[in-house]
């Protein structure tokens, strides 16, 4: 596709959209005045207490 003989190039093309997508979601969290998005980090331990808890 699009000319590329080289398979290592596959990867950055995927990568490079990835990427992109990523921005463009920033960028219209940003617009929209949506909050800065921080997901917690959190252990296998603290992940499995939270699922049986309920």
């Amino acid at each position: 596709y699009y000319g590329i003989r080289e398979y290592d190039f596959y990867t950055v093309l995927f990568s490079i959209g990835r990427a992109i997508g990523v921005v463009s979601n920033i960028i219209w969290d940003r617009a929209l005045g949506y909050p800065i998005e921080r997901p917690k980090s959190l252990s296998t331990k603290m992940v499995e207490d939270i699922a049986f808890k309920k």
